[in-house]
């Protein structure tokens, strides 16, 4: 669902492309600046329906990439949260619930399901500051999983029937999170620097649109049709 901003924003670029229209038909319409000329408004509208566009892939692919770790988390097949039952319960089976192995392992494991991961989507109000938190709680587990890795490695013969649960496999997964961690800083990255353009453009656009109201009102005057028609419009 668009969001009270994306609403905002294309209203403001129908009211701008509705107040180019009109003026494309006003006789002698020629104002002071380059800027507010049919052919520059025109390419500006342009540019601005391609970063709306640009705007939201990117949106679509920060989402995209946060679905994705999360599922690499907690709710996936291979997922961490998954492989924590298993991995607690075959050192229970081999070690004994007293053995230094079992206490090493179910500390770490008790440690990562007392995390809280933040999640987070993409939108303009999404703050540095949230993002820096989600990627903590990400990378906290995520760390906390490499220590099980290799505590595990320090055990003598562990050898588990569960192929899932083997040291490769297990590093596979971790390696994976990183991956994943890295891309949806990355997408985020891309996201923010588009829209802080957007948010440029738009204020250009605003600019361009007032000097073109208060040009047709000194060229046409204020009870004219030409400026009555494009007054109202916000932009």
């Amino acid at each position: 669902m668009p969001s009270k901003i994306e609403f905002t924003y294309g209203s403001r670029l129908r009211n701008a492309q509705q107040m180019l229209n009109f003026v494309q038909t006003y006789p002698n319409y020629n104002p002071p600046r380059p800027e507010e000329s049919i052919a520059e408004l025109t390419t500006l509208l342009q540019d601005i329906n391609t970063l709306n566009t640009e705007e939201t892939t990117l949106k679509q692919n920060y989402s995209t990439a946060t679905t994705a770790r999360a599922a690499l988390h907690k709710t996936a097949p291979n997922s961490i949260s998954k492989l924590l039952a298993p991995i607690r319960g075959h050192i229970f089976s081999q070690y004994g619930k007293n053995s230094l192995e079992f206490k090493q392992i179910n500390t770490l494991v008790a440690k990562i399901r007392e995390g809280r991961l933040l999640h987070t989507v993409a939108a303009d109000k999404v703050t540095e500051l949230k993002l820096s938190q989600s990627q903590k709680s990400y990378g906290s587990q995520s760390k906390l999983f490499a220590d099980i890795i290799a505590t595990l490695t320090t055990f003598n013969n562990y050898t588990p029937s569960n192929s899932a649960i083997e040291i490769p496999q297990l590093q596979a997964v971790y390696n994976q999170t990183i991956s994943l961690s890295d891309n949806v800083t990355l997408n985020y990255q891309r996201f923010i620097y588009t829209n802080k353009n957007r948010a440029k453009i738009y204020a250009e656009l605003s600019d361009r649109a007032q000097r073109v109201k208060h040009y047709i009102k000194s060229a046409y005057g204020t009870q004219s049709l030409e400026y009555t028609l494009i007054s109202s419009l916000s932009i």
